[in-house]
């Protein structure tokens, strides 16, 4: 926790439980019998907050000896790798993004049906924390000024098209931005830590290690108002 905070303010999860001693640390573990893998879509986190995680620190305590490996998506290299054209049309575009009440997805629909199966413990937001979001579809870093692609499993909507089209573009750039070239693999193994930037990336959680055990220690830190 105190290495974290030197990247800023700790951000607590809204739909899940801390450890009882520090619930800024979220432990993401999957158990020999749990059938539910966290993370195991392409996503960048908090997304569906007004003020999404900047980064994300996460600390391998146990693996599996086989599996259980993190990939992340370069959002850099997939809006450069577009053509001027589909740039200019996407730029002014804005997506609307969820935290509860998935309607693109049945698992992720509620928070009881997104948790089943697994060992995470979920709870109810707390009052006055909005978990909806109006984010650009296309995101200048506020550091590099490097301009990102910014879309994951959160984004439901494209404001102002019909669900059809919304549909279709979202569908379309979440195939392009997990091609193989825009793609880095971590493997974990036994106190590893990787910290990432969500402003950036997309991740994802491979689940290939059924009847074992993977137990992390994350720490999101709090960012700032996408643009």
């Amino acid at each position: 926790m105190k290495f974290a905070k030197k990247w800023g303010g700790i951000h607590v999860h809204p739909f899940v439980r801390g450890l009882r001693r520090y619930p800024e640390i979220l432990e993401v573990k999957k158990t020999e019998t749990d059938t539910y893998t966290f993370g195991n879509r392409w996503h960048t986190d908090q997304m569906f907050a007004p003020r999404p995680a900047k980064a994300t620190l996460l600390y391998a305590k146990e693996t599996p000896t086989v599996g259980g490996d993190t990939l992340y998506a370069n959002m850099y290299d997939a809006y450069e790798a577009l053509s001027p054209g589909m740039k200019k049309m996407l730029e002014p575009i804005r997506t609307f993004n969820v935290g509860d009440g998935n309607k693109r997805s049945a698992k992720y629909g509620n928070r009881e049906n997104r948790y089943k199966g697994a060992s995470a413990k979920p709870k109810v937001p707390p009052k006055g924390v909005k978990t909806n979001s109006q984010h650009p579809l296309v995101r200048t870093h506020p550091e590099t000024g490097r301009k990102a692609l910014y879309i994951g499993v959160h984004t439901q909507e494209l404001v102002g098209f019909s669900g059809e089209e919304g549909n279709f573009l979202i569908d379309m750039l979440r195939t392009h931005c997990t091609k193989e070239e825009f793609i880095a693999r971590f493997n974990w193994q036994k106190d590893s830590i990787a910290i990432w930037d969500n402003r950036c990336l997309q991740h994802y959680a491979v689940s290939d290690y059924p009847g074992q055990r993977r137990r992390m220690h994350r720490i999101t830190i709090k960012g700032d108002k996408p643009r």
